[in-house]
């Protein structure tokens, strides 16, 4: 929570944050002023414990598509497109962005290949 954040928030330097990116760009925790980095001690040090219990191995599918191009395959360069699944925090929603805009991406290649035979060179 916010009582964890604030401690390290407290101590970040360089320039204000509202000046970087304006009023939106800073957080909400009340009474802090808001720096986008670097720290404002070089001894600034960050002792953490680490508690994690899940230690499961599990599968994770890949999804891959392939659009074959014009260009013969010896002069083939492919573009590969991806978006990482983990996430820094517990139930963070991080990684979904990049994933919603990584399928509107291929749903309009793939309509541009199905319906109007396109290929990229």
């Amino acid at each position: 929570g916010y009582e964890d954040a604030a401690p390290l928030l407290q101590h970040m330097g360089g320039p204000l944050a509202e000046d970087v990116g304006g009023a939106d760009f800073c957080g909400g925790i009340q009474n802090l002023t808001y720096h986008v980095g670097p720290s404002s001690s070089t001894n600034s040090l960050l002792d953490m414990d680490v508690y994690n219990t899940a230690n499961a191995l599990r599968s994770i599918p890949n999804v891959i598509g392939v659009i074959p191009g014009k260009l013969p395959p010896s002069q083939d360069m492919p573009i590969l497109l991806g978006n990482h699944r983990d996430a820094w925090v517990y139930g963070a929603a991080d990684p979904n962005s990049g994933t919603a805009a990584l399928i509107e991406v291929a749903k309009g290649l793939g309509t541009l290949y199905q319906d109007l035979n396109w290929r990229p060179l």
